[in-house]
């Protein structure tokens, strides 16, 4: 009996030691295997464990690999493979081919064997097919005990590619064995994979390199067969047309020339065999372009002189003979003008400016000589213009405009009313007009936008608040775009008294400080009075008012802090008592 690991002063395994099932075993096998190719002891397929005990040290514990010998195998550590061969096989369906497999084997072999597979394209460099083998390990039977050994890899054509193909296996024994020391086994023939060729005729031909007809039936075939042989199939622009192999060819005024190819399709992928260049004779008078540089000129910025040019063309392949151009300026009289000729079109241009902003229409009309037919085309050029004035801000009968220190709006606490907004003038109209009142926000989708006020909406918080409306002009030069405005809001004063030190029973001959303040929209008048009294503490003031008292018996009372301005009066009192004994 071999136990694994081996450790100095190690227990003896128990008496009973614990059988585990094949599949749990695997990587146990191995181990008890690889023991076998170094001691040269014949070892079953099924290990013992025993449970995890400790050392003498108590200080690392270990699960103990029970390999029981059941005789001894002299010298025996690896055997080489016996007679390998490696056959290749084409996987076919439909009765083309679609891979390739790729199968070594050896009649001998110790321990079970691994193989590697590569394959060489028209005597090219040797290449490792990446792709796992299959494999299969049948036993020789006897004793000892070896394995017949089978792998097998298979490769999709499209991997493949075009050319001839040659195969080498390599199989050795796959615990200690080394690929390096076996020789590799050429397989027993090559793959050779070529495209089919494909060719194009069509029905009615053309003449002269067009069709005169509204259509044409043109068929693509196979002129010879490749391996794969494939199909032939009709593309354009990388896209599969027609019915396989036929294909219907139209008349198309927007696409005087279509452009097909007649390709060879397979598992390789595709091969282009011919190419169809499939252009009409006809006239065509649908087919008129035209286009102003600029289509949109803003005139506050005096570019291009404040002028479009207007340009008109037709394409040589869509009008036989020349044609005439003349222009029309919002339905104006159409005048007559030179025609060039640039190789691939036929065009004409006129020139349009403006100084006042609107969208204007200009009409080519385009004229066949022969047939006396027409085509008119419109485009519209359109010369924008900012508005002259910023916008308008409007509180009740008042406005206001621009920027000014002199925008000040005077509202009572509490207002409710609108502030509006609204920008005049400009072409087109502004967009985007948006109107902020301190935290209050709304944006227009035009030229207009508004704020509505409720009671609680204005408040004394908003005094001071500037009120600012923004527009915005396509034209991109509108300078004056913003009003600002200024609220004032009056409010009735809010009012606070102080005690320091901050109590009110004090004993005679005390120090104490009143202090009275208040705030206000106008500023308030504040006075510090004794209850019941008419006499005022200090004097009249707007912010504060501090009068210190040094307290005697008499000073026991309540004192009062008022303010007052024209939105009303407030007042705030505290009771003071003076102890006397």
């Amino acid at each position: 009996m071999q136990v694994c690991p081996s450790y100095p002063g190690y227990p003896p395994p128990p008496p009973n030691p614990i059988s585990l099932p094949v599949p749990r075993s695997r990587a146990l096998m191995d181990q008890c295997e690889h023991l076998a190719l170094h001691t040269h002891l014949i070892i079953p397929k099924v290990p013992i464990l025993l449970p995890s005990i400790k050392t003498p040290n108590d200080d690392e514990m270990f699960t103990v690999l029970v390999c029981t010998a059941h005789q001894h195998r002299p010298h025996l550590s690896q055997a080489l493979p016996e007679s390998p061969s490696c056959t290749v096989r084409e996987v076919t369906e439909f009765g083309d081919i679609k891979s390739v497999t790729v199968s070594c084997s050896t009649s001998k072999v110790y321990p079970r064997a691994k193989c590697r597979f590569y394959r060489e394209k028209d005597g090219g460099n040797s290449v490792e097919i990446p792709t796992n083998p299959v494999y299969s390990h049948p036993e020789t039977g006897g004793t000892p005990v070896y394995y017949r050994s089978q792998c097998s890899v298979t490769v999709p054509v499209q991997e493949l590619g075009e050319g001839t193909h040659s195969f080498t296996g390599y199989i050795y024994p796959g615990v200690t064995g080394d690929p390096a020391k076996v020789t590799g086994t050429p397989a027993d023939k090559s793959v050779t994979l070529s495209f089919s060729q494909a060719s194009h005729s069509c029905r009615p031909q053309a003449v002269q390199g067009y069709f005169l007809e509204e259509s044409t039936t043109c068929t693509c075939r196979l002129s010879s067969d490749g391996h794969p042989r494939g199909t032939a199939q009709w593309y354009k622009g990388g896209q599969q047309v027609g019915s396989r192999e036929t294909l219907l060819v139209t008349r198309d005024r927007s696409n005087p020339e279509q452009i097909y190819t007649c390709e060879a399709v397979s598992d390789l992928g595709r091969r282009v065999g011919s190419m169809l260049s499939a252009k009409f004779a006809f006239i065509d008078t649908d087919s008129v372009e035209v286009e102003s540089t600029p289509d949109t000129i803003n005139l506050c910025d005096n570019r291009n002189n404040n002028q479009a040019q207007v340009r008109c063309r037709i394409s040589k392949d869509n009008v036989n003979p020349k044609p005439t151009f003349t222009f029309s300026f919002d339905g104006f009289k159409f005048d007559s003008r030179t025609v060039s000729d640039d190789g691939s079109f036929y065009h004409s241009h006129d020139y349009l400016s403006r100084d006042a902003g609107g969208k204007y229409q200009v009409t080519c009309r385009v004229i066949n000589p022969v047939l006396n037919t027409r085509q008119d085309k419109d485009t519209h050029i359109i010369f924008r213009k900012p508005p002259p004035a910023p916008p308008q801000m409007t509180v009740g009968s008042e406005s206001y405009q621009g920027v000014s220190p002199s925008n000040i709006v005077t509202l009572t606490e509490g207002y409710s009313g609108y502030i509006k907004c609204r920008v005049e003038g400009g072409y087109p109209a502004t967009h985007a007009t948006k109107l902020k009142c301190g935290q209050l926000v709304d944006t227009g989708a035009g030229h207009t936008a508004a704020l509505s006020f409720t009671a609680d909406q204005l408040t004394r918080e908003m005094n001071g608040a500037v009120c600012t409306c923004t527009s915005q002009h396509d034209s991109g030069c509108y300078s004056n775009r913003k009003t600002q405005l200024t609220l004032n809001v009056l409010y009735a004063p809010e009012i606070t008294f102080t005690l320091a030190p901050a109590q009110t029973t004090f004993s005679k001959g005390d120090k104490l400080e009143l202090k009275c303040s208040g705030q206000g929209n106008p500023d308030p008048t504040l006075t510090l009075t004794l209850k019941e009294t008419t006499d005022n503490l200090t004097n009249v003031a707007t912010t504060e008012l501090i009068h210190t008292l040094s307290l005697g018996c008499m000073d026991t009372g309540v004192y009062v802090c008022s303010g007052q301005n024209s939105q009303g009066t407030n007042r705030t009192e505290i009771f003071i008592g003076v102890r006397c004994e």
